[in-house]
């Protein structure tokens, strides 16, 4: 924090605090297609802060779930086996520093790929 004192020409002394620089979280890819059981690798650039953990979730679930998939303290996301329906998610990672600073990846869940058999 970077505090400035001025005196004006009446002697009088002012002082005036600058703002800590805001947080933000940005995270990539910002959308994805991922078949069932299959992965997808998340990265973030946080700013504002030396402090550049997240904690991951998928649709506001720390670490995300069987019905959802899962994402690791490294962003790396694993869709479920069984799609839900709808099968549209959010991945989303938010600042330790600063929990009301967070970025999100629009994620859509495919079928798993399909098998020709001869």
């Amino acid at each position: 924090m970077l505090i400035l004192v001025l005196v004006d020409c009446s002697g009088v002394t002012k002082s005036k605090t600058t703002p800590p620089p805001q947080i933000t979280v940005s995270v990539a890819p910002t959308t994805a297609n991922v078949r069932a059981n299959a992965t997808q690798s998340f990265s973030t650039t946080v700013t504002g802060t030396a402090n550049t953990q997240v904690n991951w979730s998928v649709n506001g679930v720390g670490g995300g779930n069987a019905t959802t998939g899962t994402i690791s303290a490294s962003g790396s996301y694993t869709a479920p086996v069984t799609l839900p329906n709808p099968n549209t998610i959010t991945v989303a990672a938010v600042s330790v520093a600063d929990s009301s600073a967070s970025g999100t990846s629009d994620v859509t869940l495919w079928n798993p790929t399909p098998r020709s058999v001869t």
